[in-house]
């Protein structure tokens, strides 16, 4: 589904005819960048002439302030609405855009903000400001599945209900008893082809291609669950099932990831919300990764986790050696080569209910440090590494590209307290 914009050209009379082609340049901009857009072709000039809508239908609603003298027809149409005015270089729209915030400060009725371009591309906090709104709402409703025993089930419960509270995130439990019979369903011929087709290129290191079946197997297995549960995600208590079966879900998980299905490791329901929005806003896998270690002297943090999709940087498959799980010498776990460029780490906290955000560039991967899990990676923390420190957990969550403004205003939208390096 893609993200959409509704957007309010307005202008004075006297420029209606002047100001047709930028508001037509405005609506080809947000189309350009990917999104669907709603609202008035010809400009507004007058609140009688305002569009009736309903403004949770879409991920933002833009005034696209066309000309000068419309500071009071915007007071009227935007009061006490958190929309966005949009003002350009010319024909006297960013004086109107000012006037029009002074008047709703004085009414106590401004809750916007005023964002500037000179229509060479829509602006960013617009972007931002949509892709935000979109996963939110993406995550309202959404379900997904929790592998895990019953212990578990009911120390996670607080945060069960939390993710209810708040992003109305529905969990569908299931018994590491059901997800073996699963298991057990599942044919052999299709994980003898899986196993040519998307592993016989991995670099097998320690470990051997027969001990490649059962983690195979077990991707089938979830893929199954998921399907019969109409689940669109899921967490796995991975650790019990590792001892317990005698290998790791760590392929699956990433086999998943790559394939867009967002697949958390550990039963990590703190990190979940955010895993989950990236995904669906951006649409391409992410990774999370233990925060490892960091050099203070290079800003540096670095971050390993055996669970990285082929194909975290985009859509090509990235080499990838399979070794033994670092914790529990059981098969198998991932060494993916990543590749460089910038990337956003970002971590939640129900418990604290604080969201950090810090923009980076991964500069290399597959360490081989010894001592920490087998995907690892060396990110420079563009902003205050010492802030970030201050204010992160553990579990970090990687994607590509620099989505600091788009995380920050998710978090203002769900409440959190949110830190930016």
């Amino acid at each position: 589904m893609k993200k959409t914009v509704f957007l309010i050209p307005v202008s004075s009379r006297i420029h209606t005819t002047r100001v047709q082609s930028r508001i037509a340049k405005a609506r080809s901009l947000l189309k350009k960048k990917g999104f669907e857009v709603y609202g008035p072709v010809k400009p507004v000039c007058s609140p009688s002439e305002a569009p009736s809508f309903n403004q949770e239908e879409y991920d933002a609603v833009v005034v696209f302030v066309a000309s000068g003298g419309t500071s009071r027809t915007i007071a009227e149409i935007a009061f006490k609405k958190g929309w966005t005015l949009w003002a350009y270089h010319e024909n006297n729209s960013l004086p109107s855009a000012l006037s029009a915030r002074e008047k709703l400060e004085a009414l106590g009725g401004w809750k916007g903000e005023i964002v500037y371009s000179q229509l060479r591309e829509a602006p960013k906090e617009v972007q931002a400001e949509a892709e935000a709104s979109h996963a939110f709402k993406a995550l309202k409703g959404s379900t997904f599945l929790l592998l895990a025993g019953e212990d578990k089930l009911r120390e996670l419960k607080p945060r069960l209900e939390r993710l209810s509270e708040v992003f109305s995130l529905k969990a569908l439990p299931a018994s590491f008893t059901a997800l073996m019979e699963a298991y057990g369903e599942v044919e052999d011929r299709e994980v003898k082809r899986a196993l040519k087709e998307r592993l016989g290129k991995a670099r097998l290191i320690g470990v051997s291609a027969e001990s490649l079946r059962k983690p195979l197997k077990l991707y089938f297995a979830v893929k199954s669950l998921l399907g019969k549960f109409k689940a669109s995600a899921l967490t796995i208590d991975c650790f019990p099932f590792t001892v317990k079966e005698g290998f790791t879900p760590c392929l699956m998980l990433s086999l998943l990831n790559g394939e867009g299905i967002p697949a958390v490791c550990e039963a990590d329901l703190d990190t979940l919300p955010v895993f989950l929005a990236l995904s669906k806003a951006l649409k391409k896998p992410t990774w999370m990764a233990n925060l490892s270690g960091f050099n203070p002297t290079g800003k540096t943090v670095t971050l390993a986790h055996c669970t990285a999709p082929f194909s975290l940087g985009g859509k090509r498959r990235l080499p990838v050696k399979l070794k033994s799980h670092f914790e529990t010498g059981r098969e198998v776990s991932l060494d993916v080569l990543l590749p460089r460029g910038p990337v956003t780490l970002s971590h939640f906290s129900l418990e604290n209910f604080r969201l950090t955000v810090a923009c980076g560039v991964l500069v290399k991967s597959q360490l081989s440090l010894p001592g920490m899990c087998r995907s690892q990676a060396e990110v420079k923390v563009e902003g205050s590494l010492e802030r970030l420190l201050a204010s992160t957990g553990n579990h970090q969550v990687l994607c590509y590209g620099n989505h600091v403004e788009m995380l920050t205003r998710f978090g203002r939208k769900i409440g959190a307290k949110t830190v930016v390096a």
